[in-house]
């Protein structure tokens, strides 16, 4: 690879960055491996900054994240961003949370650029070229109808669409995340206090603060919300163990929680697949306890999930009260609906964006092919139970309610 020359130029008319500058440096590509801030023009060549360093971010623009996902720990994509950089892959090594830059569509494309980190001042062109990825990568976070969970199956949610309701309890949210506090608003974009309102116990994690005037939201509304959910609720989510209010000074006044055991799992062969059925119990505080089981069975055939990447198998999971309750519920992660049968089923279904009941989508009728029964809580009608719903439409039964 030859030594970069003149020509790599960024643009852009708005005036809080220079308009037009070039960037000319004249060390070679080949051999480097110390941290740097770099520039490729070929957009197809992630390899060239993938196998220099491992990254923690990657901002893609105009363009699908594919090739990103399964190298990248947490990626973002921005449509139309309004910014003239030249196409490209560009990485930024060196800095608390390294990122890498695919531009697909932008101004034409320079020669190939290095800048070992030690040697860069502030007016150097990939340290504006590195302003200009730290600023898409927070916008990319606060844009809507975008989604960049196209390529990961296990990703939840889609759009932002749940986190932009917050919007009826106030116009801000505040996000937390390491060296990064930024404000959302109506209707721009600034930094926020670091400050954050309680202790964490990892200061790195993300932390979303939203601050609400008590003539919106008091702490009676908030309870008496969380009341309506209950420990049920926390049934099926992956990460969140506990959801607590706190007065000011951190005392608790409601709380959700769940114990957990687990048993050994079981085989089972459901429409000729022998699978693997896990089996746990989860216990809240006042004593209601509830046997979950859980499965990857085969995906339904000749069907795709909207906007959301469809893998070889599916997690579904059932949850029996080993105490009465009157109805049971249908999930997405959280509860979508309720059922009248004291049953509960989570599944990757495609709920309505106001998640109040399930979209009338061909892949939602294949995932409900289990006619809701009351079953007692015996271990073989809940293996049936399991069975049932794991074949995942490859019978010809429909839900029934």
């Amino acid at each position: 690879m030859s030594p970069p020359s003149e020509g790599v130029t960024f643009a852009r008319n708005r005036s809080r960055r220079p308009s037009r500058f070039t960037m000319t440096t004249h060390e070679s590509l080949i051999g480097r491996a110390e941290p740097s801030f770099g520039y490729h023009p070929d957009v197809d060549r992630l390899d060239v900054a993938l196998d220099r360093t491992s990254f923690s971010r990657a901002l893609v623009l105009d363009y699908p994240v594919r090739g990103l996902v399964d190298r990248v720990p947490e990626c973002r994509v921005l449509w139309q961003p309004d910014v003239a950089l030249p196409e490209g892959i560009y990485w930024f090594e060196g800095i608390e949370r390294p990122i890498l830059l695919q531009v697909a569509v932008g101004a034409t494309p320079g020669d190939s650029a290095l800048a070992p980190l030690a040697g860069l001042g502030d007016s150097h062109p990939l340290m504006a070229a590195w302003g200009w990825a730290e600023e898409l990568w927070t916008l990319a976070l606060a844009t809507p109808w975008l989604t960049t969970k196209t390529d990961d199956v296990l990703a939840t949610g889609r759009f932002g669409i749940g986190l932009m309701t917050l919007r009826a309890l106030s116009n801000v949210i505040d996000v937390h995340s390491g060296p990064y506090h930024v404000r959302i608003g109506e209707p721009i974009i600034s930094w926020a206090a670091a400050d954050v309102p309680v202790a964490l116990s990892d200061p790195r994690a993300t932390t979303l603060c939203l601050p609400v005037d008590e003539t919106v939201l008091d702490t009676h509304d908030l309870v008496a919300w969380m009341a309506g959910w209950d420990e049920s609720a926390l049934l099926f989510l992956k990460s969140v163990k506990r959801v607590a209010v706190l007065t000011d000074g951190g005392s608790e006044i409601r709380t959700l929680s769940l114990a957990w055991s687990e048993d050994d799992s079981t085989i089972h062969s459901v429409s000729g697949h022998q699978l693997e059925v896990c089996r746990r119990h989860a216990t809240a505080p006042d004593g209601r306890r509830w046997i979950v089981h859980s499965v990857e069975a085969p995906t339904p055939p000749d069907v795709q999930r909207a906007r959301k990447k469809t893998g070889a198998t599916v997690p579904i999971a059932l949850a029996l009260a080993m105490h009465p309750e009157d109805h049971g519920g249908i999930y997405a992660g959280l509860p979508v609906t309720k059922t009248s049968a004291p049953l509960r089923v989570n599944a990757q279904f495609d709920p309505v964006t106001s998640r109040t009941t399930l979209a009338p989508t061909l892949w939602n009728r294949a995932m409900l092919p289990l006619r809701q029964r009351r079953h007692r809580p015996t271990d073989e009608r809940l293996s049936s139970a399991v069975g049932q719903f794991s074949a995942c439409g490859h019978g010809q039964r429909r839900a029934t309610k």
